[in-house]
């Protein structure tokens, strides 16, 4: 007798909820946190004034998205200069201090573990009538 495949429909007011929810901006500003400690350290290297390090805000809310409705941190650097050191300009060169943290800590994306089985069924035999 054939099996019957699992089916999966998603509850799409319940992603909704998930994305706009207080736990995922929460998990949006630990990010943009991660994000800012890293294009401070990159900053640090080009300091001068030190205006540029001290500009670096972080901005949050359950608003955000196309629609307005999920929940978004935005890292902002609000130095008169910002522009022009994550860009260049005539007589200077781009130092792209947000884009570099940005596309580091994409890089350093965790592996995922492999699912464990469920207690008691590693060494459980196939079920009768083939593989499983």
């Amino acid at each position: 007798m054939a099996r019957k495949k699992p089916k999966f429909r998603p509850d799409i007011k319940g992603i909704g909820r998930i994305l706009s929810s207080p736990q995922m901006k929460a998990a949006m500003v630990r990010n943009a946190r991660g994000l800012q400690s890293r294009a401070e350290a990159l900053a640090t290297e080009h300091r001068r004034t030190g205006q540029y390090l001290s500009s670096f805000s972080i901005s949050s809310t359950t608003q955000g998205g196309v629609k307005g409705d999920r929940a978004e941190a935005t890292l902002r650097n609000s130095a008169p200069h910002a522009t022009l050191v994550e860009w260049g300009g005539e007589h200077m060169e781009a130092q792209r201090i947000m884009g570099r943290a940005a596309g580091e800590a994409g890089a350093k994306k965790p592996k995922r573990k492999k699912a464990s089985p469920p207690e008691g069924t590693q060494d459980a035999p196939p079920p009768e009538g083939g593989e499983g």
